[in-house]
């Protein structure tokens, strides 16, 4: 694995849709407005309970209200964005104990390994190599408010700019990064990090995270595909489930464990499939226009 914020109008690739959104300051959520961004994954539980979101309406041929006649539409339920600005606590729906099934570094490490997503801003992750010699262990924190999309299917996305570092490491370096991690709708669904470093800073891992990447913190695209259009290749990491941090990281190689392993790596292959279909477009089609470059940081 390796402040505040201005709202603009969202790329071509995804339709503009505008959408209450929820910041969270001095102890409080304060409604405010935002913009859409793409999301990946399951309920977040804490930020739908701050947010209530619109009815759908059923408009007939003549545009009235008309209840359940033939022809009539659905007004899709747009989705609301969450605004985190405490960066010493992280919230709720991102904290856990989740195991990686399946990273953009093949052949690297020994799979699956562990990351840990604490509750005071940072993250940890422990990975053994997969020739049996060592253990890669690194750390990150996160450095600008986190953007937080949750949509009405109960999928979600948060996105922020963060530092890491990891041992062992030649050049004793720091990462600067726009991540993007998020969870498909329903329950058991993996969770699919996307890390797009700007800068590596060597001989730095003795100074602050902050100190290291202040010059280097940049405005991150509004989401995973506009920045994979932007920012090129990202490094990507897949979870299985991941459990609270009460329950402990998980230990058991039980025919369920197994069983659990292999339905996410189904629905990795799924992921990587249509990473790949994304890639392409890009690729045949053209970048998004890049309409955000007016945005503050995240």
């Amino acid at each position: 694995m390796t402040a505040g914020l201005a709202e603009t109008p969202q790329s071509a690739v995804t339709p503009f849709v505008a959408v209450s959104t929820v910041t969270k300051a001095a102890g409080r959520l304060v409604p405010r407005r935002g913009r859409q961004t793409e999301g990946m994954g399951s309920t977040v539980a804490a930020a739908t309970a701050a947010v209530k979101e619109p009815t759908p309406v059923l408009r007939g041929a003549t545009g009235n209200s008309s209840g359940n006649s033939p022809g009539n539409v659905v007004i899709p339920v747009p989705p609301q964005t969450v605004i985190w600005t405490d960066l010493s606590n992280t919230p709720r729906w991102l904290v856990g104990h989740c195991s990686t099934v399946w990273t953009s570094s093949a052949g690297k490490y020994k799979l699956p390994y562990r990351v840990e997503f604490g509750t005071t801003g940072f993250y940890r992750w422990w990975a053994p190599f997969a020739d049996g010699v060592g253990e890669e262990c690194g750390s990150g924190a996160y450095l600008s408010s986190l953007r937080t999309t949750l949509h009405h299917d109960g999928s979600w996305e948060t996105s922020y700019f963060a530092a890491n570092r990891f041992t062992p490491d030649a050049t004793n370096s720091t990462n600067c990064c726009c991540e993007y991690i998020g969870q498909a709708a329903g329950v058991g669904q993996p969770r699919v990090l996307a890390d797009y470093c700007t800068a590596t800073v060597p001989h730095s891992s003795h100074l602050p995270f902050e100190e290291v990447c202040a010059p280097h913190m940049r405005q991150c695209p509004l989401n995973n595909i506009t920045a994979l259009a932007e920012m090129g290749t990202p490094f990507i990491e897949i979870y299985s489930p991941c459990a609270p941090l009460s329950e402990g990281p998980s230990t058991s190689n039980g025919p369920e464990t197994k069983l659990q392993h292999c339905l996410v790596l189904l629905v990795t292959v799924f992921a990587v499939v249509l990473l790949a279909r994304i890639v392409w477009k890009v690729v045949h089609i053209g970048p998004p226009q890049k309409s955000g470059l007016n945005e503050a940081l995240l």
